[in-house]
């Protein structure tokens, strides 16, 4: 930690090592629990305090170097887009004490670099606390948990938050050079990033071509994936072979975050419960998507709402499709989902249009 308290009880930052050197001798303590804390001055990571025994539960975070660098870093560019930025600001109300803080007008945005693992439960309720003091709260992951494949987004779902825009915004800093925002949109990310220098703007597009799928869901029944066998065992129950599943299952994905299971998977699941169904009121549609909410898995956005629209998505595609049609009591078939014999079936009919 950076801010600490003087023996007068005056706040006290380190921006320094020249700074550090001389305060070492000096008597300093946390500013939430009150317990003494010392000057550590090494080469290699910025000066701080860090506790003389245990670190209290506002301070619980064994801080790294990148997470150190990061608050300082995040402090700058605050600045640089015109806030006026503090560090480790501490709010008795809530026992919290904030990484960042940025203020502009009445808007107070408290950040709050995540370095290390903090479970689903405990970030809810720290960002809880935070609202009910009127501040704003973003949770910006550190390097470890930066983007490294758009197909595979789990260690990175809980952070999910509504922006002020109402859209769904995903944040991470490497601690040194740029912070990023990456927002849903229906057909790709729009990622602004932001650093002391300037801003930069680029697009994502969810790309997953039917080749694509085919290739992995053969690699996945060739490894016998666990979810993918369970799914193959419900397919071969309604008669149907799972590499023959209809192309329109992978086609036009939401790609939305907190899903229980693959998008295709649910979707599927969907198309083997109802395919038989002459009438699917939306009670029995709601129902299906409700059974795979699983709030932790976005606890900062609505879990259910998340699986709603990853429904209407699904039940709109295949209404434009032609498969159904929209009555007053729900959805009605107007054709068949066409499944193939089997993965090379489906293959040689890539091309018709399904």
């Amino acid at each position: 930690m950076f801010v600490a308290m003087d023996k007068h009880r005056q706040l006290v930052t380190l921006s320094s090592h020249q700074q550090a050197e001389g305060l070492r001798r000096k008597a300093f303590f946390c500013p939430a629990c009150e317990a003494p804390v010392r000057v550590r001055n090494g080469a290699k990571v910025l000066a701080h305090f860090a506790h003389v025994g245990p670190a209290c539960e506002a301070a619980s975070e064994n801080e790294s170097a990148v997470h150190l660098a990061g608050k300082r870093w995040l402090q700058a560019l605050g600045e640089r887009l015109g806030y006026s930025v503090a560090l480790e600001t501490y709010y008795p109300a809530i026992k919290q004490r904030a990484d960042v803080v940025w203020q502009s007008g009445k808007r107070t945005i408290v950040l709050e670099f995540q370095c290390s693992p903090l479970n689903a439960e405990r970030l809810l309720v720290r960002t809880a606390g935070y609202h009910r003091l009127g501040l704003d709260c973003i949770w910006i992951l550190g390097p470890k948990k930066q983007v490294k494949s758009l197909t595979n987004m789990r260690a990175q779902e809980q952070y999910w938050q509504v922006g002020h825009d109402g859209q769904l915004h995903l944040w991470f800093c490497d601690g040194y050079r740029h912070l990023e925002d990456w927002q849903w949109a229906h057909d790709r990310y729009h990622i602004h990033r932001f650093t002391v220098h300037g801003d930069a703007y680029r697009q994502q597009p969810f790309s997953s071509s039917d080749a694509e799928f085919a290739r992995r869901l053969g690699n996945q029944l060739l490894h016998r994936e666990g979810r993918v066998m369970r799914l193959a065992q419900a397919a071969y129950q309604a008669h149907h072979v799972l590499g023959g599943v209809p192309w329109v299952v992978s086609q036009e994905l939401t790609h939305l975050p907190g899903l229980k299971l693959p998008e295709w998977q649910l979707r599927t699941l969907w198309l083997l419960r109802f395919e038989s169904q002459p009438l699917i009121t939306w009670a029995m549609s709601a129902r299906f998507f409700a059974e795979y909410t699983t709030p932790l898995l976005t606890p900062l956005v609505n879990n259910a709402k998340l699986l709603a629209r990853v429904g209407h998505a699904w039940e709109t595609l295949l209404e434009t499709r032609g498969f159904l049609a929209r009555t007053a009591q729900g959805w009605q078939w107007q054709r068949e989902l066409p499944w193939y014999q089997d993965l090379s079936a489906k293959l040689a009919a890539m091309g018709n249009g399904q």
